[in-house]
C-alpha cells in the first residue's frame, strides 16, 4: 500500500488530520489514506525508472518516501544539535558566535567576520569564511559564506533558513565558480554533518544520475527550520545552471503543493472561469504571463491564501507530505518547464530539512 495525502475542506476535519495553515490562512486539513501500490517501491527497477524519468522530463515533483530513513538514526545527535541551534537563533543568538563554536578545532576554515544587510529585511546575518589547507588560505575557497534569514516577511512567522554559497550574491557568482561552490558545500558539511543523509546517499545519487545523465553535484545548500504556521509561498527554482532541487526532511514534516508550471497555469485559468473572477487570468497564456510578475496581488492571494484553490490542486493529485526520512525531487529544466511549489509547516514543533541544488558535474 502507498500513502495518498488528501486535503479536507476547512469545515471538515478528521481526528488524525493536521491543519494546513500558513501565516494565519487555513487551507484545510491534511490527512492520509492508502491505496494499492502498483508502481513498485524500488527506484532502480526498469519500469519504475521509466515512470520517474517521465515525471522528471515533465517537471513533475517526484516523492521519494523513506529515501533518507536508513541514514537518520546515526545522525540523530547532529539533527538535535541543529534544531537546538535554530531555536537559539530564533531567540536572538548571534550567527557568527554559533559558527565560531561549531568550527572550533576545524582547521579547514578560517572565519572572516560577518555582515548585516539593512536593505534586505529578511536577512539576519551573513558569515564569511575562507577555506584553507595546511594553515594557508586557498584562493578558490575565499568569499565562502552562510546566510541566516527569515523565510517570510511576516514577523509572526519564525521560520528560518541558512543558505551556503560564495562570491557576490547580487552578481550570481555562484553560477560560474564551481571550485568556490565546492568549498561552500564543505562548509555546510563542517557545520551540519547530517548533510551526509543526502550528499552521501548512494541510492539517491544513483537515481539523480540516471535522471540528468551525468554524475550529480549537489550544491547551493540550504537548511530550513519551518516554524508552526510557517512555510514558503508558491515559487520556482529555475536557473540556467541548475537541473533541479532535492529536498530532504530530517525532522518533523512539511506539506507541499507542487506541480509543473503548465499545470499550475491551467488550473488558474480554469478556476478563474469557473468562479467568474474578472481579476484573474482566464486563459492558459494569460495565467502563464502573470505568473512571471512579482506584484500581482490577486494572483498571489489565489495561490497562497485561497483554500478553494489549494483544495483544487490537492484533488488533482498535487499534494504531498514530506515526513522525516522522506525526500522530494523538483525538476527545473527552464522557466517554462519547472516545478512550482508551495510549502507548509505541519505539526506544533519547528522542523528541520535540507535543500540542495542539482547540478551536472560533467
Amino acid at each position: 500500500m502507498k500513502v495518498v495525502w488528501r486535503l479536507l475542506p476547512t469545515d471538515a476535519r478528521a481526528s488524525d488530520a493536521l491543519p494546513l495553515r500558513r501565516r494565519g490562512a487555513l487551507h484545510g486539513y491534511v490527512t492520509r489514506a492508502t491505496e494499492p501500490d502498483t508502481s513498485g517501491s524500488d527506484t532502480s527497477g526498469t519500469d519504475d525508472d521509466l515512470d520517474v524519468q517521465a515525471a522528471w522530463a515533465a517537471a513533475q515533483p517526484i516523492a521519494l518516501p523513506g529515501m533518507l530513513t536508513g541514514a537518520l538514526p546515526s545522525l540523530l545527535p547532529c539533527i538535535e544539535q541543529s534544531l537546538a541551534l535554530f531555536d537559539h537563533l530564533r531567540d536572538g543568538g548571534r550567527f557568527l558566535d554559533a559558527i565560531l563554536e561549531l568550527l572550533d578545532g576545524n582547521d579547514n576554515f578560517r572565519p572572516e567576520g560577518s555582515t548585516f544587510d539593512r536593505q534586505e529585511p529578511r536577512e539576519i546575518e551573513k558569515v564569511f569564511v575562507s577555506g584553507q589547507v595546511d594553515g594557508k588560505r586557498v584562493r578558490a575557497g575565499r568569499d565562502v559564506w552562510a546566510k541566516l534569514a527569515w523565510i517570510a516577511h511576516d514577523e509572526d512567522d519564525l521560520s528560518l533558513r541558512i543558505r551556503f554559497s560564495c562570491g557576490t550574491e547580487q552578481l550570481h557568482d555562484w553560477q560560474h565558480n564551481v571550485e568556490a561552490q565546492a568549498w561552500s558545500d564543505r562548509f555546510a558539511e563542517a557545520l551540519f554533518p547530517e548533510c551526509a543523509a543526502i550528499a552521501q546517499n548512494p541510492e539517491l545519487l544513483g537515481l539523480v544520475q540516471r535522471l540528468i545523465g551525468a554524475p550529480p553535484r549537489l550544491s547551493e545548500r540550504i537548511l530550513y527550520s519551518n516554524a508552526p504556521g510557517g512555510g514558503a509561498v508558491f515559487h520556482h527554482d529555475a536557473d540556467s545552471t541548475q537541473r533541479g532541487v532535492v529536498y530532504g526532511q530530517m525532522y518533523g514534516a512539511t506539506a507541499w503543493l507542487a506541480l509543473p508550471v503548465s499545470e499550475l497555469a491551467r488550473h488558474i485559468a480554469e478556476h478563474a472561469s469557473a468562479t467568474a473572477r474578472a481579476d484573474l487570468p482566464s486563459t492558459h497564456a494569460a495565467a502563464r504571463e502573470r505568473l512571471e510578475k512579482d506584484d500581482d496581488t490577486p494572483l498571489f492571494a489565489l495561490l497562497n491564501q485561497d483554500p478553494g484553490f489549494s483544495q483544487r490542486l490537492a484533488e488533482a493529485g498535487w499534494l504531498s507530505v514530506c515526513e522525516a526520512g522522506d525526500a522530494l525531487l523538483l525538476p527545473s529544466h527552464d522557466r517554462d518547464l519547472v516545478a512550482w511549489h508551495s510549502v507548509f509547516a505541519l505539526g506544533d514543533q519547528p522542523s528541520l530539512a535540507h535543500s540542495y541544488g542539482i547540478f551536472s558535474s560533467a
